[in-house]
Order: structure tokens, then sequence, then C-alpha cells
């Protein structure tokens, strides 16, 4: 589910998720109406994969409920995958706790003996509540450049937060949900000449466009 958001000045932001256990993209669609990208997401852990061409600004929200924030630097395919406790990021069934993860958490970030910062702490301008109705499995992550420096002119501060909506689903779940709304199937965005798959740098930049989409597996391309 590759997402590239279009900034000014032809800067890109591109986010993906990814299952931890296999280290591969899920396949998923997005809806015209709201613009939710809806991810078949087995139970496990998971990650939010994110590059930009400037360094970004990137908090990642689960059931709205800030997780993680981070700074990273351009240019590199970062992949967020424990939460500010160090835990790892994980998508269990409704009303249940991982059972592996305090054996697995490893231990809180601690830096010279202080505590972990506040979830407002390093983005104090960001709104603590967003106007999305409550779902389980929602991830939403909000992404903008630290700044912005025009080839030619000062440099700029921040610009605005861009959401990104990531719906989880179960397989079984994911199904129903295609079926419910398939009419309104969003045609997943070609990646443009010369690129290559976001999870994957050091693959070949595609030739060209594939010419066929699966209708049930959308964002998987068929040769």
């Amino acid at each position: 589910m590759l997402k590239i958001i279009e900034k000014s000045f032809g800067r890109q932001i591109l986010v993906d998720v990814v299952d931890m256990a296999t280290g591969l993209t899920p396949i998923g669609f997005e809806t015209d109406n709201p613009n939710i990208n809806y991810v078949r997401m087995p139970l496990g852990k998971y990650g939010v994969r994110i590059k930009g061409t400037e360094s970004v600004d990137v908090v990642v929200r689960q059931d709205n409920v800030i997780v993680a924030q981070r700074r990273l630097e351009a240019g590199v395919v970062h992949t967020i995958h424990r939460d500010e406790n160090n835990k790892p990021l994980f998508f269990s069934a409704p009303g249940t706790k991982p059972a592996h993860v305090a054996d697995d958490a490893g231990q809180p970030i601690d830096v010279e003996g202080e505590a972990p910062a506040s979830q407002a702490s390093l983005f104090p301008e960001l709104a603590q509540d967003l106007p999305y109705a409550e779902s389980y499995g929602l991830i939403i992550v909000q992404v903008r450049f630290s700044h912005l420096k025009p080839d030619f002119g000062p440099e700029l501060p921040p610009d605005d937060f861009t959401n990104v909506l990531f719906q989880f689903n179960e397989h079984k779940a994911h199904m129903k949900a295609m079926s419910q709304l398939f009419s309104k199937v969003r045609a997943p965005e070609m990646l443009p000449p010369g690129a290559n798959e976001l999870g994957d740098p050091n693959a070949a930049p595609m030739q060209s466009p594939p010419t066929r989409i699966c209708a049930i597996a959308c964002d998987r391309h068929q040769h």
C-alpha cells in the first residue's frame, strides 16, 4: 500500500506499512470516499516505512492514540516498528493484549537517565484529536517535512502534516470490507518511470508500468 505524497518544490514523502513477520507489504485497496487504505494485515507485529527527499517529521497513531513520534533523516528508508516505550507495534485481536510483548519489548528508551519524552513534547503544535470516527485497527500516519529549502531562497519552516490512513483487517474482515466497498475501490497509482519499490532500495528501477491489475488484490500488479 505504497502512498506517494507530493509536496511543494517537487518534494515527495513515501509512506507504506509492512508485516514484520515477513518483511512484506500486505495487499490492500483504497476507496474514493473516504480516502482510507484498507490493508489485509495478519495479527502480529507491523511497521511503518517512510522515505522523504528531505528530513521528515512522523507521528504514528493506532486507534487514535499516539504510539510513535520521529524526526527522520532524508533519502533513507526508515521502518518504525517500536513505540515510544520501545515495545513492538502490534496489531492484536479486539480486547486482547499480546502475551509476548513484555518479554520482547526490551528496555524503555533512557537518555542520560531521563524518562522518555511525552506524547506532545516532540511536536507541541500537533492536535491531539483528529476528526475521524472510532475504528479498531485504524493506523494514522502523519507526515510533514521538518523544513523546506527551495532551490532558490531561504529555508522555510515546517509545512502542515498530511494524514495517511490505513485500516487494518484480518483476511476475512478484509474480504468482507472489499465486497461492501467494491464500487468505491480506486485503481492504484502507478509508480513514476525509473522508480523502484519503497521496501527494496536496492531493487532495479521499473522499466515500464504493468498493464493489468488484479481485481481482487488491486494493488498487486500482474504481468
